[in-house]
C-alpha cells in the first residue's frame, strides 16, 4: 500500500489497480519518472505526485530557464532545467529539476520506449530546421573521397554512442560538476556555509517559538521561509558527501572509465574516450563538410581551436549553446589535450 497515490492531469486515468500494476514498472529520473504506460511528475514539494498516460502525451521536452537577462547568446548563464509534458490537445504542465542530466537522460528514456512521443518542443523543431538550413549554406557542395569517408566514419561513430546515450550524457554532466566545484571561491563556500548555520538556527528557533506559543505571530512563518531559503541555498553550494571535489573526480572518472571501455569495442575510434560525446564527433563532421579539413585528425585539432575561442564574447545561437556547455567543460578539464 504506497502512502501517496499520484494524481491524474489528463482526461484519461488509470484505477486504481491499474495505477498500482503500472508503477512496478516505474523508473525514477530525479525526481520524476516513466513507466511502461505514463510519465511521472513532480510537484515543487513532492516527487512523482502527478501522471500522465503516454496516450494522452503529444510531446515531452526539456525548457531552460535562463538567469536574468535570459538567453542572450553570451556567456554562461546559471539556468533551471524543466520537463515539460504537452498533453489533451493543448494542455501543458512542467516540472523543475535539479540536475538538467536527469532530464537529457529521462527524454532519451523516452525516445527509447516510446518513439512516437515527441521530445522536442513545436518551436525547438523549427529552430533545429532553421539551423540544419543556415549549415548548409556553409557546407561545400562537392567533398574529396577522402573527406566523404572520414564523415562516413563519423556517422558510424555517432550510431554506436548514441546506443548508449546514457554513458556520454554521465560525461558530460560529472565534467561539468567538477569544473563548477574547482571553479567556486572557497570565500564563496564559507559565506554558504554561514548561510546554512543560520537557516538551522533560524529553523531550530521558530519551532521552539511555535511549540511555546502557537501561531500567534506571523513572525514564526517569516524564520520558517528564511530557514528554507537560507538551507536550499545553502546547501547547493557548500562541499557536502556528494558535492566535494573527490568525489566529484571519483565520478568523472567511473564516466570515463565507462566511456574508455565502451569504445575499446569499436574498431580506431577517432577520439580519446574522455571527449566521446556525440556533440563532439558533430562539430567534427561540420568542419570537414565546412571545407577546413579532410581527416578527422585534422579536422579535430580545428574544433578544439574553435571551441577554445568561445568565450563570454561570442554570440552563438541557443541550440549551440547548449551543445557547447554539454562538451567544454570536457575540454576545458583536460586542458584541451
Amino acid at each position: 500500500m504506497r502512502l501517496f497515490t499520484p494524481t491524474p492531469l489528463s482526461r484519461e486515468q488509470f484505477d486504481r489497480i491499474h495505477l498500482e500494476k503500472d508503477m512496478e514498472s516505474l523508473v525514477k529520473f530525479g525526481p520524476s519518472g516513466v513507466s511502461d504506460e505514463a510519465v511521472y511528475i513532480n510537484s515543487y514539494f513532492r516527487d512523482r505526485k502527478y501522471y500522465i498516460p503516454f496516450s494522452a502525451v503529444s510531446r515531452i521536452y526539456k525548457r531552460v530557464a535562463m538567469s536574468k537577462g535570459g538567453f542572450t547568446g553570451k556567456g554562461v548563464f546559471a539556468s533551471q532545467a524543466y520537463i515539460v509534458v504537452e498533453y489533451d490537445d493543448g494542455e501543458e504542465r512542467k516540472a523543475l529539476f535539479k540536475r538538467e542530466e536527469d532530464v537529457d537522460r529521462m527524454l532519451l528514456h523516452i525516445s527509447k520506449k516510446h518513439p512516437e512521443i515527441r521530445t522536442l518542443s513545436l518551436n525547438g523543431e523549427r529552430r533545429l530546421e532553421k539551423r540544419r538550413k543556415e549549415e548548409e549554406k556553409r557546407y561545400l557542395k562537392t567533398l574529396s573521397l577522402e573527406a566523404e569517408n572520414s564523415i562516413k566514419e563519423i556517422d558510424n561513430e555517432i550510431s554506436y554512442l548514441q546506443k548508449r546515450e546514457e554513458l556520454s550524457i554521465a560525461l558530460s554532466a560529472a565534467a561539468k560538476r567538477l569544473r563548477a566545484a574547482r571553479l567556486s571561491k572557497k570565500s564563496l563556500k564559507f559565506v554558504a556555509t554561514v548561510i546554512v548555520v543560520l537557516g538551522l538556527v533560524s529553523l531550530l528557533y521558530g519551532i521552539s517559538s511555535l511549540l511555546e506559543n502557537g501561531f500567534s505571530d506571523a513572525i514564526y512563518f517569516t524564520l520558517f521561509g528564511l530557514a528554507a531559503v537560507f538551507l536550499f541555498s545553502g546547501l547547493s553550494v557548500i562541499p557536502t558527501g556528494r558535492n566535494n571535489t573527490r568525489v566529484l573526480e571519483k565520478s568523472l572518472s567511473e564516466a570515463e572509465k565507462a566511456l574508455e571501455e565502451y569504445t575499446k569495442a569499436f574498431p580506431s575510434f577517432s577520439v580519446p574516450y574522455y571527449y566521446a560525446h556525440p556533440a563532439v564527433l558533430e562539430r567534427i563532421k561540420r568542419v570537414i563538410r565546412e571545407g577546413k579539413a579532410e581527416d578527422i585528425d585534422t579536422a579535430f585539432s580545428i574544433m578544439k581551436d574553435e571551441l577554445k575561442k568561445i568565450d563570454s564574447s561570442v554570440t552563438v545561437s541557443e541550440e549551440e549553446y547548449e551543445e557547447i556547455v554539454a562538451i567544454k567543460p570536457m575540454f576545458l578539464l583536460r586542458d584541451y589535450n
